[in-house]
């Protein structure tokens, strides 16, 4: 299975995907330490929430900065799977 790590942008009124910024280039450890993502996601696939504290640690890793703006929209750290989907087959 392919994955893609992304920060996907939400619009608060609409709630319409905005914007995806890849982040596949960013270390998973790190991201791993940011959100303190439990042991039952280990790959981090569950989607996580960036939050007003994390700003800082996120755009540290980030080679192009994002430019937050939490009173309009809403942001995640997501995990896509990538096509050809092949739900039967095992990697």
């Amino acid at each position: 299975m392919k994955i893609e790590r992304l920060i996907t942008i939400f619009d608060k009124r609409t709630d319409r995907l905005k914007e995806e910024i890849n982040i596949d280039y960013v270390d998973l450890i790190k991201l791993k330490e940011i959100f303190k993502s439990s042991d039952d996601d280990p790959l981090m696939y569950m989607v996580y929430e960036i939050k007003e504290g994390l700003i800082p640690q996120i755009n540290e890793l980030l080679n192009d900065k994002v430019i937050f703006d939490l009173q309009n929209y809403l942001y995640y750290v997501e995990c896509v799977q990538l096509p050809p989907y092949d739900f039967g087959k095992k990697d």
